[in-house]
């Protein structure tokens, strides 16, 4: 058990055995990746972890939160089948040049829109053998994406244990800054 990602969470393992049980590992990725997918998102700024993520309403199932959730939820459910799990963090780019901005002051009064000029990420990887760790993510394209790592994702980092923050606020800000105001630029072209 770690902060974000609970194994022992009853209603998420017998979940992940319904929805992802399957005799290999990219299988197992694979039908996790399209359940969530399928489901509903309502769009939560401040990370959640995926014992409060996953909830089920009016029309079944939806995760509450962002793409940190997303993967909070993926990593908890792949780790609770066995399949060893982990997060990315950084960027997806819309475009392959870009200029992306955040305004700390003005993360919580803007709040969807803010995707307009930040697109902060966190996507799930799988360790499969004998290729090792493949990239999940299932919001670009909002399709299951399982090894289709794009140049569009720019890697920070990666999480095993536990990350402070939310990829749409602050996923490329350690905890301990206090930053105002973060500019990238980035400048490439397609090959």
């Amino acid at each position: 058990r770690t902060l974000y990602w609970n194994v022992y969470n009853t209603t998420l393992v017998n979940l992940a055995y319904r929805v992802g049980f399957a005799d290999t590992p990219l299988n197992v990725a694979t039908k996790l990746a399209t359940w969530l997918v399928s489901i509903r998102y309502q769009i939560n700024l401040g990370r959640a972890g995926s014992d409060h993520a996953v909830r089920y309403g009016y029309g079944g199932y939806f995760v509450q939160g962002d793409c940190v959730e997303v993967a909070d939820v993926y990593v908890t459910m792949a780790r609770s089948l066995g399949l060893p799990a982990r997060t990315a963090y950084g960027f997806l780019l819309s475009s392959y040049s870009q200029v992306m901005w955040l305004n700390m002051s003005t993360v919580q009064e803007e709040g969807e829109a803010i995707l307009r000029h930040w697109g902060g990420h966190m996507w799930p990887q799988v360790y499969i053998p004998p290729f090792g760790w493949v990239d999940v993510d299932m919001l670009d394209g909002m399709q299951p994406n399982v090894g289709l790592f794009s140049a569009r994702h720019i890697v920070f980092g990666f999480e095993e244990t536990k990350y402070y923050g939310s990829a749409l606020t602050s996923s490329c800000i350690p905890s301990y800054l206090t930053l105002e105001y973060v500019e990238y630029i980035f400048e490439g072209r397609r090959v």
